[in-house]
């Protein structure tokens, strides 16, 4: 599960040092200072998204923790059929019960329910929302943590593109025998705020925003294969200080998302 990778993964967020990486005239963990450096890291970013959300599939991994709680969650999404089924758990406190959430979205409806990991799943029921023309976009959702890291990852793209900060090409490194190659960026969170708010991102964006947005996006085969989060970020606008998000993803093979057997 990616709860062990935590540890490790915020280590890497501190890590500095070492030679230029191609094309940028920085070194791995310094701020790019070539503008058009720049715009490549973000144009080469947003197709790497692309690529990502023109897979049919998808295994999405998350992890998390901070001061929402912590917990992590598995998503399987089928953007041809608009249709996910996802399993989150997380613990609110260091001696309270796990809480689950379970989310079905398949034909237009939305089944979800929620219970603490004591209880018998197989006698908690399920409510069955429909959700019409939301499908698509709680889809989308799916790839940012249900849009607790942005509303989706092109929304994330656009913000990344338009706040001012810094740029940092991170060292290259190995996972699964795959060769990732990362770029970070790092924001004040105030210009968040602002840059949100500018691009109509959320209908109420927090005044009161402190400390700094930080975001790491590794890429494999010129595609988005994980995502990090932590500092401020900002869910529906509303700024939540000390957060970190581990997200992966992987490319499956389509398979059909039944609805859940019992129904409220």
């Amino acid at each position: 599960m990616l709860a062990v990778a935590l540890a490790a993964a915020g280590a890497a967020c501190d890590a500095t040092g070492g030679p230029p990486v191609s094309g940028t005239g920085a070194p791995a963990g310094s701020p790019i200072s070539e503008r058009a450096a720049v715009v490549a890291a973000h144009a080469t970013l947003r197709a790497a998204v692309a690529s990502l959300l023109a897979a049919d599939a998808m295994e999405i991994e998350v992890a998390f923790s901070g001061s929402a709680g912590d917990g992590e969650g598995e998503i399987r999404v089928d953007r041809v059929a608009v249709a996910l089924d996802s399993v989150e758990r997380t613990r609110f406190e260091a001696d309270a019960p796990v809480i689950v959430s379970e989310l079905v979205l398949v034909s237009g409806t939305l089944h979800a329910r929620i219970y603490q990991d004591v209880e018998d799943p197989a006698v908690i029921p399920w409510a069955a929302i429909p959700v019409e023309d939301q499908g698509a976009t709680l889809v989308n959702e799916a790839y940012v943590a249900y849009g607790r890291i942005a509303g989706s990852l092109d929304d994330l793209v656009r913000l990344i593109e338009a706040v001012p900060g810094d740029v940092i090409p991170l060292a290259e490194r190995s996972d699964n025998g795959r060769s990732l190659v990362g770029h970070a960026f790092v924001f004040d969170a105030e210009n968040v705020a602002r840059v949100v708010r500018e691009l109509g991102l959320a209908t109420a964006v927090s005044e009161d925003v402190h400390g700094e947005t930080r975001f790491e996006t590794w890429l494999a085969d010129g595609m988005l294969v994980e995502l990090r989060a932590s500092g401020t970020q900002f869910h529906d606008g509303e700024a939540i200080e000390d957060l970190f998000y581990v997200i992966r993803y992987r490319e499956v093979g389509a398979a059909p998302i039944a609805p859940p057997s019992v129904v409220r």
